[in-house]
């Protein structure tokens, strides 16, 4: 018969694996579950704003090229701007007779 028998807390304690019994780890391992799972900056959050991020990034591009069209579009119209004022607007001088043909 042994002298110190174990409490049901010690058997419980045995099971536990060593590196886990360790006050810092004790500490550390629901502080990390916590941060992983539960806060307001957790790692599916972190997914989703990435993932909005490359989409904004692709938005942004996107937008530079139509800015770059643009100005190619104004630097065109502003060396022939008679050109566009007649076909756009059918704009005529005084002594001119305009005719628009339409297509059926």
């Amino acid at each position: 018969m042994s002298l110190n028998p174990k409490s049901p807390f010690d058997v419980i304690k045995d099971r536990i694996p060593p590196f886990l019994r360790n006050k810092y780890m004790a500490c550390l391992l629901p502080f990390m579950v916590w941060i992983t799972f539960f806060d307001k900056a957790n790692i599916m959050e972190q997914v989703k704003l990435r993932a909005k991020v490359e989409k904004n990034q692709e938005l942004k591009e996107y937008y530079l090229n139509l800015i770059e069209e643009g100005k190619a579009n104004r630097a065109a119209l502003n060396a022939d701007l008679e050109k566009f004022a007649r076909e756009e607007y059918y704009l005529k001088k005084n002594n001119e007779d305009v005719f628009i043909f339409e297509e059926n």
